[in-house]
């Protein structure tokens, strides 16, 4: 078993600089926190880490907090810009858009490299390598794909192309194979995202003891906390159904339902007020964006994602295609490694993380009675119950998602490559 430690000499002797390209320079999503755990990692792989954002906020702070090296591209709108928008141009328009805002900017990432004197383009997500890697690969550089999350809300022309970008594509789950084509398979490596001691604040001075709390909390009621951005694909809607099912099952003792996570679509913010008041749901409470997310796990009794796959939702009287993007949540691997009993949807990459009925609860995704039901197990499960579920999900992290795996595995890629010389 690992326990998260870099079994590597502290002293080992730089091999390369990578440079890594985070277009979501302002928020602080799972991709992002897990990059972050790698790039602490790496220099005791031999492999130095110059992260680039296309401009200033709470995520490239994040990282400068951190101690890692940090250089800013000024992007451009369609860069920088976070929503959808990209999803939904036309073939005109995408022209216009690569000869327009692109290329010039993969061609200021490709100076950049050179200044820094980076031997592998590293992007973390499908727009970076759009807006990055072009002029990169062309110019020989071997440029890395991070395939995070489900591709579903990617068109076929904007997955080719980055399959035609990238010189080598890691993928966080093995259910993402399914994501890339044929001939593109052969360039898949799948890593796991990790996580050890270094991410949870309290090993850097910040307690992780219960939070105050907005609002009047009874004397043993239990919570059901979910941490993740306030998004229509991951699922809140039917996580509200699920919480009024709960309520009626409970009576007089029902748990407190907590949300720690961005609210960024304000239609899907309008929609879940509106489903509160319709379900009468007093006990349902959004907390917004928390720096420290891990006290709330402490909190918790169960941790729930309930984040769907593909379905149709209105919004604002337009009837919204929600695509689900999840890839291996990052929610679940902090909830097992503080040890918490975690219900998910079997979606993307949650069946290789929790052993359904061991480690957590697998439930469909679109299903308030099926997310329901595992509530209530758990609920109604005696403490220690409850406590040897998370002590098993807690050592299967330990065992196969440590930092010093990806680490490990990652490296070895980068060793790989034909780095151009």
């Amino acid at each position: 078993m690992e326990d998260g430690t870099l079994f590597i000499n502290p002293k080992s002797e730089i091999e390369m600089r990578v440079l890594y390209m985070v277009a979501e320079y302002d928020r602080i999503s799972g991709g992002q926190q897990s990059l972050l755990q790698l790039v602490r990692g790496l220099p005791e792989a031999g492999v130095e880490p110059v992260v680039c954002f296309p401009g200033e906020g709470r995520c490239s702070e994040a990282y400068r907090r951190a101690g890692i090296a940090v250089t800013i591209v000024p992007g451009p709108p369609m860069l920088t810009r976070y929503g959808q928008h990209l999803l939904r141009m036309s073939r005109l328009s995408a022209s216009k858009i690569f000869l327009t805002q692109m290329l010039p900017y993969s061609i200021k990432v490709a100076r950049e490299m050179r200044r820094q004197g980076a031997s592998v383009l590293h992007c973390n997500s499908v727009r970076s390598l759009l807006f990055a890697g072009p002029v990169p690969r062309l110019s020989g550089f071997p440029v890395v794909w991070h395939v995070r999350g489900r591709l579903l809300p990617f068109g076929r022309a904007v997955r080719r192309a980055a399959e035609l970008i990238a010189t080598s594509i890691v993928l966080v789950a093995g259910a993402l194979r399914e994501e890339i084509s044929a001939k593109a398979k052969a360039k898949c490596r799948v890593v796991y995202n990790g996580i050890d001691a270094r991410a949870v604040p309290d090993t850097n001075g910040t307690s992780v003891d219960a939070p105050p709390l907005p609002f009047e909390r009874a004397e043993g009621q239990r919570v059901v906390a979910t941490v993740a951005a306030v998004t229509p694909f991951k699922g809140y809607h039917h996580l509200l159904a699920a919480a009024r099912l709960v309520n009626e099952r409970t009576g007089g003792r029902r748990p407190v339902f907590i949300s720690v996570g961005d609210l960024f679509d304000k239609d899907y913010a309008r929609h879940l007020r509106g489903l509160l008041e319709e379900y009468g749901l007093d006990n349902f409470h959004f907390l917004g964006w928390q720096q420290n997310p891990f006290p709330f796990y402490k909190l918790a009794d169960v941790i729930v994602l309930p984040t769907v796959e593909r379905e149709q939702l209105e919004l604002g009287g337009r009837v919204v295609d929600v695509r689900g993007g999840e890839g291996l949540p990052r929610t679940v691997l902090e909830a097992m490694y503080m040890a918490k009993p975690t219900i998910a949807t079997a979606v993307a990459g949650t069946p290789e993380q929790i052993q359904d009925g061991e480690t957590g609860l697998l439930v469909p995704p679109a299903n308030p009675e099926a997310i329901a039901d595992a509530i209530m197990r758990l609920l109604e499960a005696t403490p220690a119950e409850r406590r040897t579920m998370g002590e098993r999900a807690r050592e299967r992290v330990r065992e196969t998602f440590t930092t010093a795996r990806m680490v490990r595995e990652t490296a070895a890629l980068y060793r790989e490559l034909p780095v151009k010389s």
